[in-house]
């Protein structure tokens, strides 16, 4: 009968697989291990050393997107902006 035939096929790799299996226990979850991803990268972000080159170019770079912000419009022309940025009349030709 070929539905007999198939359910020993079946059990038959359900006994392979089952030889594979390791007595091996998984480590019981604590504190550390149930914390998400974001934030062990929040936490190993807020941890680097504040007078490393890269938080000074950082920062520097913030500070510069800041003042940025504060004298320019993104929607404002950009002869506008150069006017403001240089103190240059630019005439229209």
């Amino acid at each position: 009968d070929v539905t007999s035939f198939d359910t020993s096929i079946e059990l038959n790799s359900n006994r392979s697989i089952s030889k594979h299996e390791s007595s091996t226990k998984m480590p019981s979850l604590n504190n550390n291990t149930r914390k998400t991803f974001a934030q062990r990268i929040n936490k190993s972000l807020l941890q680097q050393p504040l007078n490393s080159k890269g938080s000074k170019f950082k920062q520097r770079s913030l500070d510069i997107l800041q003042e940025n912000k504060i004298y320019f419009d993104s929607t404002e022309p950009i002869n506008q902006r150069l006017k403001k940025q240089f103190n240059l009349s630019i005439d229209k030709k």
